[in-house]
Formats: C-alpha cells, sequence, structure tokens
C-alpha cells in the first residue's frame, strides 16, 4: 500500500479520525493514548507528535499497554521513514519525531526492543549520516538513553550489524567540538562488555579525547576507559602504551568525582596485573594525600581504593611507607564523619594486622591505637570485631606490648564489650586475660 506523505509544516495533516482527540491530548492519559492509537496509513502529523510528547512531559512517563498492543510504535517508525524520503526534510520537522522515540523506548526495555525489530537502528545510522545537524544530535541522545543495558545490547546485536555502523561513527564524531554524546555511548558499550572487536578502537579514541578533548570529553573518556581496562583485560597491554597510568595520575585530581573514580579504578585493575611496576607509589601516595579530606566523597572513593589495594594484595603494602599518607589516614580516622572515621579504621586495622614492623610502627607513633579504640560499639559489630583482633595481633606478637597504657578508657572498653553478646566478645575476653597476666608477672 502506498502511503500518504504530508506537507511539510502543514497543520491540515491532523488524523481526521482523531482530530477531537488531538485536541484533548493534555487531559488524556498516556494508557489512553497508546491504547487508542488508530491504525492508519498516513504518516502522523507533527502536530500530534508534539502533543504525545507533551503528554510524556506532564505525566509520568510509564504505561501498562505493551507495546505489541499498541498501533503508535509501528505508525512511528513508518512516519519517520517516509519523511527521510523527503528531500526537503529539515530539523524542525524531523527532530519532534526523533524525541518521540526516546520518551517511547524509556517506557520499558519491552518498547525499546520493539523500536529496534521495526526498524529504528538503520533509520538512526540515515539521521546520523545526514547533514540534519540537531536531528544528527537527537539521534545519538536517544541511542544513549535506549542503551541501559545487556539485554538491549544483545537485541541490538541479534537484529543488525548496527553497532558495528555506530563504532565507525563514534570514530568520526567522537569529541569533536562540543559533542560528546558518542563517547557517553562507546563508554556505556564497554561497560555492558559487548562482544564486539571494540577494544583497540576504543582505546585510541579514549586516549585521545583524555589527551586533547574538552572537558566534557576528558571525564567521558576517563570512565569509559575504567569500564574497558575492568571488562576487556587483553586492553590492558594497549591502555598502558597509550599512557593510561599518567592518565589515571591526572584523573585523580580531578574536580569532577566521576573522573577520580575512574582513575582509581583504572589504578586498581593495573594492581592485580605484572604492570604494577610501572606505577611510582611515591606519585601515588601523594596524589591520594592531596584528595583525601575530612568531609569528601571523595575522600571516601581513595579510602575505599587503598582498603581494596591492600585487601587484594599484600604487596601493596608497601604504600604504607609514605608517612604522609599514614598520616592523613591515622588524622581522619579520629575525624568527624562516621564513614571516613570507619574506613579509615579498617585501613589501620588491616596494616596492624600484617606482620610488617615497619609499617606497624609507623601507624602506632601517628596515635592510631588510641583512634581505633574509639571506635569499638556494640552497635558495629564487625568493625568492633577488626579492631579487637588487630589489638589482640599486636598484644601476641609485640613482647611486652605497653601502648594500651597511654589510652586511660582501653581496660574499661574492651571489659565493657567482653560483657556483650556482641560478635567478637570471647576476643575481648583473650585481650583481658593477656593484660591481666602480664600485670600479674
Amino acid at each position: 500500500m502506498e502511503y500518504k506523505v504530508p506537507e511539510l509544516y502543514s497543520s491540515s495533516t491532523v488524523l481526521s479520525l482523531n482530530r477531537n482527540l488531538a485536541n484533548n491530548l493534555e487531559t488524556m492519559s498516556l494508557n489512553s493514548f497508546l491504547d487508542s492509537f488508530p491504525d492508519d496509513d498516513e504518516v502522523i502529523s507533527s502536530e500530534y507528535i508534539k502533543q504525545f510528547n507533551y503528554i510524556c512531559t506532564i505525566q509520568p512517563v510509564e504505561t501498562d499497554i505493551e507495546p505489541e498492543n499498541s498501533y503508535f510504535p509501528r505508525a512511528l517508525i513508518r512516519s519517520i521513514s517516509i519523511l527521510l524520503t523527503n528531500p526537503n526534510l529539515d530539523d524542525s520537522t524531523l527532530r519532534p519525531y526523533i524525541l518521540a522515540i526516546s520518551k517511547l523506548s524509556s517506557l520499558s526495555e519491552s518498547y525499546s526492543f520493539a523500536l529496534i525489530d521495526l526498524g529504528i537502528l538503520n533509520l538512526f545510522i540515515q539521521i546520523v549520516c545526514s547533514n540534519l545537524t540537531m536531528s544528527r544530535a537527537h539521534a545519538f541522545v536517544t541511542i544513549n538513553n535506549m542503551i541501559v543495558s545487556e539485554n538491549v545490547i544483545k537485541h541490538i546485536d541479534e537484529n543488525s550489524d548496527f553497532l558495528a555502523h555506530l563504532i565507525a561513527l563514534i570514530s568520526d564524531f567522537g569529541g569533536k567540538g562540543d559533542f560528546n554524546l558518542p563517547l557517553r555511548i562507546l563508554s556505556k558499550l564497554c561497560e555492558f562488555r559487548t562482544s564486539l572487536p571494540i577494544m583497540e578502537s576504543a582505546c585510541s579514541l579514549f586516549s585521545e579525547n583524555i589527551k586533547h578533548g574538552n572537558q566534557v570529553a576528558q571525564a567521558d573518556a576517563a570512565v569509559g576507559l575504567a569500564h574497558l581496562i575492568t571488562n576487556y583485560p587483553e586492553a590492558i597491554e594497549q591502555a598502558i602504551e597509550l599512557d593510561v597510568i599518567d592518565h589515571a595520575f591526572n584523573f585523580l585530581t580531578a574536580f569532577n568525582i566521576n573522573t577520580v573514580k575512574s582513575g582509581l579504578s583504572i589504578l586498581l585493575v593495573i594492581s592485580q596485573t605484572d604492570f604494577w611496576g610501572l606505577v611510582d607509589i611515591d606519585i601515588l601516595c601523594s596524589k591520594l594525600v592531596c584528595i583525601i579530606r575530612p568531609n569528601s566523597d571523595i575522600s571516601i572513593e581513595a579510602l575505599n581504593f587503598i582498603l581494596a589495594l591492600i585487601r587484594n594484595n599484600n604487596i601493596h603494602l608497601n604504600i604504607f611507607l609514605n608517612e604522609n599518607l599514614v598520616q592523613e589516614i591515622c588524622r581522619y580516622s579520629n575525624g568527624q564523619k562516621f564513614v571516613i572515621r570507619n574506613l579509615c579504621t579498617q585501613i589501620i586495622c588491616e596494616a596492624l594486622l600484617f606482620q610488617n614492623e615497619e609499617i606497624r610502627s609507623m601507624f602506632l607513633a601517628n596515635n592510631s591505637f588510641n583512634y581505633i579504640i574509639s571506635m569499638i560499639d556494640e552497635t558495629n559489630e564487625q568493625l568492633s570485631s577488626m579492631i579487637l583482633s588487630a589489638i589482640e595481633k599486636l598484644f601476641l606478637e609485640i613482647p611486652n606490648f605497653e601502648g594500651y597504657k597511654d589510652c586511660s578508657d582501653f581496660v574499661d572498653i574492651i571489659s565493657d564489650y567482653s560483657e556483650s553478646d556482641s560478635d567478637g566478645y570471647e576476643i575481648a575476653e583473650r585481650i583481658l586475660a593477656i593484660i591481666s597476666d602480664d600485670s600479674s608477672n
């Protein structure tokens, strides 16, 4: 059947069967709109599309109507396909239709699947390759919004070679000017472990934008690079050749917390490889000292990184040979923000539990013993047990350990905990027994 293409900008193209419906969309629910949309062969008018977009703006974008029970998805795809055949098509006409695709796909994965099955991906390729600058940007926005899970990517990959086209297009458009969405899309593909050979092109593109892109492009590329080497271990060697360690160090002092997190993620991945020997520990420690602050969310990320680093591999304890870093950790274990005190206390306990006299002495010299004692609390049994284990180890491994004598409340705190039924009470009992034996001797 031959479709009828409306003249552009014509208000007379509102579907005649639904003229009254179109005039009352402000009071119509999204369910009613999708359920009552007619099976008609005309192109949906721009006025009708704009009113659909308006419904999705003023109402929660959710529906009980499944895509197979509404004619609207099919009609929308058909309309865009026909409009793209018009040589006089311009941005102002096409953009509302792309926005409608974005809103429709956001309803659920099933709507995204339906649009993919109906051929939206090929239409996106046409739009992105066109000279319609704003429509092209909106198409990238919609693609970015649609890629929300591995399921969607798998469905895309099963239906076309769209992702291969997309990666080629990203190489052309990524990071140019202020247009960074292609990079963000590539980052998502890396995050969701897309099963395409994208590592080489992705790594190069991320590195290029980190070096020469604008601030937004650098932030997006940082996140993408972290996803890439986390999910594709085979990409690490290429990333090393492209200065990923220097990039990661630079990320640590960025203003954007996501960029800082990306730097820490990259270094954590590298710490589990033979390339860790290329990391300058003094530079790493100086960067960490700069970002650990008493009330900062970035501090939480940095402290979690340190904790993961030493728990993953004991050889990374050498970061505690940096006196400035040890001082910062001990200082903030006595700070005001509980989550930071908690993390610092865990790090101190981990350091004290390892059999390294030099590191242990450095922490004890910075009053860490008194700080961790103050964190023993029956309401936080897991942390308290960890503190008690570290203290017991000090008594067992350091002959005539007397560090506790500088803490006037020590015996009372341990005694109170030993009389509770909290996890670790038996450790407290053993510590009291050791103290008692030492006193009697």
